[in-house]
């Protein structure tokens, strides 16, 4: 457990100067929770032993990343990798976070640590989330097929689920795909578009994904053999709006937006990112992220998860500049992901992915633990200095 700590739950006195109180309050509330089964005693033991433990903790994945990224980042930089090292343990030892940003953030390019330091990480988010949010929480986050159903329960515009494939059955009327060349089959539960495959209709007019002269058999035996691993379902392939074609390899591009819940039950607009698939990609889930300008629902420049991804200022699959878009419908967006959140309750913070099209702005689905990472390098700004502290504050005062 210590070797996997992503930041130090317990930073000195002399350390807290550096940081945010907000991110004081909130590694201690999720370090706490580490440990909440055990007595104060035993808690407070182990946060001493993680304190004392993190310069070994530091040197680990300074060590395990130099060996990972520092040639190519000293062939890019010119910067040696023994400079890397020195660089990553000073910054994780002097602010108390992981020598893990240094790459993750770019802090090897700009050299300056001070901004990674109040970057909140992955680990961090995913418990705090985990404290905040309620345990009578209505469990749809992770179950696309209850999303799906709960969305058409409150009204909500959501993409239809044609099928679902179980180990022994095919539920669905596919009669409802016949103007569609082609449909998304994506596991009931999962991340990350893991899983995820497009099929094409073919000259019989079944789908599959394998062969052009499949047959309505071949299409239910394969779907059957996909659904034997785990649960799947069978909706449309949305066609991207008019206005995003060019900012797409062909797959379809969403909207995430990250919304707050405050204790009162006011609802709030967090931040926002657009994420475009590139390459072979069918989904966007590893692909290039621009962060949305709120006010106007603009694009900025795009990122990658690659530590060496530079911001690009045009598609690299067609050339679009992404200064040049205007999110479609961008207040209508909002105003989806808003309403879904104030229905949604034992949620505090939830990333809606949603997708444009030229028939209208449809809801995907909804994450509990989503990635604070893109989020924070799309807009080169920390979580911290947005709506999500008020958010935070208000729950921990409460």
């Amino acid at each position: 457990m210590v070797i996997r700590l992503e930041y130090c739950p317990a930073p000195p006195q002399w350390a807290i100067p550096e940081l945010p109180e907000i991110l004081i309050r909130i590694r201690q509330l999720t370090a706490s929770a580490l440990l909440l089964s055990h007595g104060p005693l035993v808690r407070l033991v182990a946060r001493i032993c993680l304190l004392l433990s993190w310069p070994m903790q530091s040197l680990y994945w300074t060590v395990r990343m130099n060996s990972k990224y520092g040639q190519s980042v000293k062939e890019r930089t010119g910067k040696s990798r023994r400079m890397q090292a020195w660089q990553q343990l000073c910054m994780s030892i002097r602010f108390f976070i992981p020598a893990t940003h240094y790459y993750r953030h770019g802090v090897f390019l700009e050299g300056e640590s001070w901004r990674s330091a109040s970057m909140l990480g992955r680990s961090e988010a995913a418990r705090l989330f985990q404290c905040l949010n309620s345990k009578g929480k209505v469990e749809i986050a992770a179950n696309k097929l209850e999303f799906g159903r709960w969305c058409q329960k409150n009204e909500l515009p959501c993409v239809p689920t044609i099928a679902v494939v179980s180990k022994r059955e095919v539920l669905g009327d596919f009669s409802q795909l016949d103007d569609h060349e082609s449909c998304f089959v994506k596991p009931q539960f999962g991340a990350r578009g893991e899983g995820a495959s497009i099929w094409r209709r073919t000259r019989s007019g079944a789908f599959a994904n394998d062969r052009d002269d499949s047959e309505p058999e071949h299409q239910r035996r394969q779907l059957l053999s996909v659904g034997d691993v785990q649960p799947v379902l069978v909706q449309p392939n949305l066609t991207p709006h008019s206005r995003l074609l060019g900012y797409t390899n062909g797959a379809l591009p969403t909207v995430r937006i990250v919304t707050g819940k405050f204790p009162c039950g006011a609802v709030e607009y967090v931040s926002a990112i657009l994420r475009m698939p590139v390459g072979k990609m069918i989904t966007d889930n590893l692909g290039l992220f621009s962060p949305v300008i709120g006010e106007t629902g603009a694009i900025g420049a795009a990122r990658t998860f690659h530590p060496f991804g530079s911001s690009l200022a045009r598609h690299p699959d067609t050339g679009k500049a992404f200064d040049d878009l205007l999110l479609p419908d961008w207040s209508g967006i909002q105003s989806i992901a808003l309403a879904a959140h104030q229905r949604l309750e034992g949620y505090v913070f939830l990333a809606w992915d949603i997708a444009c099209t030229d028939e209208g702005t449809v809801l995907l689905e909804t994450n509990e633990n989503w990635d604070v990472l893109s989020i924070q390098k799309a807009h080169q700004c920390s979580l911290i200095e947005t709506p999500f502290t008020p958010i935070v504050e208000a729950w921990l005062d409460s």
